[in-house]
């Protein structure tokens, strides 16, 4: 199983390349459900339900920072969103993959691998989420590029906190 799965993903990072699609996005998709894979010979529908939550995080959360880093990747060559794009069209991909995300987070409960517990926090921490895309988009002071960050590692920590919980608690 490691090994297709490690064929599968390769193959679609070879993809993501040639359409030019961010690394982040190659990494955070192939490493960890090969880990996944390689610990339990298994391609597990699960594991991939929790890939993809990553996998749609990884880009509002980067996003954000590159807002703040925006003249350090520009002097370093960085092709990141802001430099490439612009602010605007970043924040309005922040915007998009944010709503992709909270939606993403709402599938271990209709999988069957959470209860309600788990999809009641994933919604209001999803909610913080879109209250701080949205003031990046429409309100936006020097701090909030930063602030979306921040938030952005506490609302992961928060859903896989309550996923446990709601598994094994509840």
């Amino acid at each position: 199983a490691y090994v297709f799965m490690v064929l599968i993903l390769q193959s679609a990072a070879r993809e993501m390349q040639r359409r030019k699609l961010p690394e982040s996005w190659q990494r955070s998709l192939s490493r960890k459900h090969c880990t996944w894979s390689a610990v339990s010979n298994t391609i597990d529908p699960d594991a991939l339900i929790l890939v993809l939550i990553i996998f749609a995080w990884t880009p509002p959360h980067f996003w954000a920072l590159a807002i703040h880093r925006k003249d350090d990747y520009a002097k370093s060559g960085v092709p990141m969103l802001p430099v490439t794009h612009g602010e605007h069209v970043t924040k309005i991909h922040i915007l998009v993959y944010t709503v992709i995300l909270v939606g993403t987070t709402a599938l271990p409960f209709f999988s069957g691998l959470s209860g309600p517990f788990y999809l009641t926090i994933a919604m209001l921490s999803g909610a913080g989420f879109l209250y701080y895309a949205c003031k990046l988009m429409f309100r936006p002071k020097a701090s909030t590029p930063m602030d979306t960050f921040r938030f952005s590692i506490i609302y992961l920590a928060i859903l896989f906190v309550a996923l446990v919980i709601d598994h094994y608690l509840v």
